[in-house]
């Protein structure tokens, strides 16, 4: 019965683990690609001014190496 007992609580306590684990993945997962998105914005004020296709491309080229899941 004891050894019911510690694999129960060890299953229970490895499922709240994975849980939390998973949460936080897509917590920092969505501060991530929010930061990202600011990068974007910020460096796109000027070329969407200036209509500049070249320079739009130039910023978004330098982020395809940092955010592969955007690009």
């Amino acid at each position: 019965m004891q050894v019911f007992t510690a694999v129960l609580v060890l299953v229970i306590v490895f499922g709240a683990f994975v849980v939390t684990q998973i949460q936080q993945y897509k917590l920092r997962k969505q501060a991530s690609m929010e930061s990202i998105a600011q990068v974007i914005a910020t460096n796109s004020v000027t070329t969407l001014l200036f209509m500049d296709p070249e320079a739009a491309n130039a910023v978004l080229s330098e982020l395809r190496s940092d955010a592969p899941d955007i690009a």
